[in-house]
């Protein structure tokens, strides 16, 4: 017990010092003359149990857990001796020559057992037919590393001298040999030997192998629909395996411990499905999996069970899914003993991650189904008759929208395309349903039961995402040195958008002024900002957040405006019915103040100013825009005020103005409560 408790202290202290020694060995000496070997890199944690290698549960702890390599090694305690981080020295056996001390200057290289030299080799510094020879050099030398042999032969010829060898056994050429090989990084990522501390694990990383699955399978229906919006550069259905490996091996002659190997090898792997084409998809299909049956006199009772596949949509994919895995290998050799850590060889899933984003139009679903009922034997080759009933449920994506080339032309200095989807969205959802079925002579009917009102094929939203995000508090502030900062807010879930801000000066948009801030924008909401700097404080600058979904850049409309030309009306889904003007009388933008007017009963300036239809609202119209939208203080483009937000998503920007009215003691015309946002009402 007494030496369980001190190796109890060892692992302990090795669970303390793993992190400072990142990237060296640990030996683990044993009692059967074995020693076990790993890099510091590759242990978790070292901890230490009372289950045995027979997985019973002992009184007292009896084994020792070593967590490394996603992996547990584990070692009864009473075969460990010692446990230790120091590599000991090479030490060489008297008598054998040192290629590295003598020779090392002149090797111009190696074949197998065979040392190239120069022609200019001293010929005194050349060994004797007879000696062990040995090399420990680093792994980016003439000789890559460990060279041990018995020179059987030397021969010169034009160009160097050769000495050939045969091999011999490491008790010949040391004393003690302590040794590792990584992967160099040379040509072909040959694994190479140095007998030094290893800096870590030698890595490999192979070319990734890709396949585009349209090749073999290219026809007119894969062709992606010419007037789509998103320009794919060609339609990709493909897969590619992007693998890379590490590893760590080490060989040890240490008396009286037996001659060892130990080698780990860790895979990381990257499989990539990427998919991006249009089509149009008409697809109503069963697949039979289960048909049994049992005969009762002439008829026949049978069950069925298969999957369906239905969609009638239009859809447009630019989507990219990856698959993460990882492989373990750990292996131990030891001449004349049995290896006490057993071989690991195992493959697993990490995790997943996907990018990219799609649009339908229409729905497409897929599940099981099954039927049950009675059915009458064919006769002739001829179905006579076949009832019923069959149940569904499954899952499926369905929407609205679906981009055309047409309608993005403008979108980079337009908003009247984020409008169009700013409300549009992608469901996806279950469905379940029963229905009769009924066949005779070749005539079919399809007839729901009766479920007491329940539709055929109820739905439930499983997950509902948004094509774009709304957005809020947008801020454009000028700076004292020609700079403008710019911020805006982010909100809603969606499939994945790149955000951030176009300026335009004057009305007009400057390439370099479309700048994005955040990539990959998933929801729920997020703040971004900007500082444009070198701007002349000559001019009428405007910020609107700017979008980049599937490929397509769009700016936004903050205002809920439903395109430029103003004024238009926007319906904010009131009770009343009430439409509300996107500008103030007199206004030419959402964010102008608009003219000032006296009030008067005499007549409606609204009316007068802008046509028949317009009218100066009540205060009963103010309290139900108030009761009916959330009021979201708000800065755009500089102006201050607040933002309607009604339920359907639309919605309207009052910018802060204020009164005009005439100072007696002046006689001028001054702003009264400014930045309050006083506005008319009609009564």
């Amino acid at each position: 017990m007494k030496k369980s408790l001190l190796l109890l202290s060892i692992i302990a202290t090795l669970s303390c010092v793993c992190e400072v020694f990142a990237q060296k060995p640990v030996y683990i000496y044993r009692n059967e003359g074995y020693i076990s070997s790993f890099i510091t890199e590759e242990i978790d944690s070292i901890t230490y149990s009372r289950m045995d290698a027979d997985s019973i549960m002992q009184s007292e702890y009896c084994m020792t857990e070593i967590h490394a390599c996603d992996t547990t090694y584990r070692i009864p305690i009473a075969s460990i001796d010692s446990i230790s981080f120091v590599t000991p020295s090479t030490i060489l056996k008297p008598g054998v020559f040192s290629i590295d001390e003598h020779l090392l200057t002149w090797v111009s290289g190696y074949d197998d057992l065979d040392i190239k030299l120069k022609a200019s080799t001293p010929g005194n510094l050349l060994p004797k037919v007879g000696d062990t020879v040995v090399s420990v050099s680093e792994s980016d030398s003439p000789l890559n590393g460990l060279f041990l042999g018995k020179v059987s032969e030397m021969t010169t010829e034009g160009d160097g001298i050769t000495i050939k060898c045969t091999p011999v056994s490491f008790a010949d050429g040391f004393e003690r040999y302590y040794g590792s090989f990584i992967a160099d990084g040379s040509a072909g990522n040959v694994p190479s030997r140095a007998t030094d501390v290893p800096p870590g694990w030698g890595t490999w990383t192979p070319e990734p192998y890709k396949k585009d699955l349209l090749e073999d399978f290219a026809s007119e229906e894969y062709k992606p629909i010419e007037d789509l919006a998103i320009d794919f550069k060609g339609s990709e259905m493909s897969f590619t395996v992007a693998p890379s490996f590490k590893y760590y091996g080490r060989v040890i002659y240490n008396p009286p411990y037996e001659t060892s190997i130990a080698l780990s090898i860790i895979g990381d792997y990257r499989l990539t499905e990427k998919l991006s084409l249009g089509c149009n998809m008409e697809y109503d299909h069963d697949i039979e999996l289960i048909d049994k049956s049992v005969k009762c006199g002439y008829v026949e009772i049978f069950f069925e069970l298969g999957v369906y596949c239905r969609a009638d949509v239009h859809v447009a994919l630019d989507k990219e899914w990856d698959q993460y895995f990882r492989s373990v290998f750990h292996w131990e050799w030891a001449k004349d003993k049995e290896a006490t850590v057993s071989p690991v060889n195992k493959f697993f899933h990490v995790r997943n991650e996907e990018s990219g984003n799609y649009a339908i139009d229409g729905s497409l679903s897929t599940g099981f189904y099954a039927k049950i009922g009675p059915r009458f034997p064919k006769i002739l080759d001829f179905d006579i008759a076949e009832i019923n009933l069959r149940a569904e449920a499954g899952i499926g994506l369905k929407g609205e929208f679906i981009p055309l080339k047409t309608d993005t032309e403008d979108a980079k200095t337009s908003t009247e395309f984020y409008n169009k989807i700013k409300n549009e969205k992608i469901e996806a959802f279950c469905e379940f349903g029963l229905q009769g079925e009924a066949k005779l002579f070749g005539w079919s009917a399809t007839t729901p039961p009766d479920l007491g009102g329940i539709p055929m094929k109820p739905q439930l939203t499983l997950n509902s995402v948004s094509t774009v995000p709304s957005f809020s508090n947008i801020g454009l502030t000028r700076n004292n040195d020609n700079s403008i900062s710019v911020k805006a807010d982010a909100k809603g879930y969606v499939g994945g958008n790149d955000l951030g801000f176009a300026l335009s000066k004057d009305g007009k948009f400057a390439e370099e002024d479309y700048v994005y801030k955040w990539n990959n924008y998933k929801g729920p909401d997020a703040s971004f900002n900007h500082v444009y700097s070198g701007k002349s404080p000559d001019g009428d600058y405007q910020v609107y957040p700017l979008i980049k979904w599937m490929g397509i850049e769009m700016i936004a409309d903050v205002n809920g405006c439903n395109n430029d030309l103003h004024p238009h009306n926007v319906d904010l889904g009131l009770p009343s019915g009430t439409k509300w003007c996107c500008v103030n009388v007199g206004a030419s933008n959402p964010t102008d103040f608009g003219e000032y007017y006296e009030g008067s009963t005499d007549k409606d300036i609204a009316t007068e100013i802008m046509g028949a239809g317009y009218m100066t609202p009540t205060k009963k119209q103010f309290q139900e825009l108030l009761d009916n939208t959330e009021q979201i203080r708000s800065t755009i483009n500089g102006v201050d005020g607040f933002i309607f937000k009604a339920k359907n998503g639309n919605s309207i920007f009052l910018p802060a103005a204020a009164q005009l009215w005439m100072d007696d003691e002046t006689s001028s015309w001054e702003i009264n409560n400014k930045g309050t946002g006083a506005y008319w009402t009609c009564s």
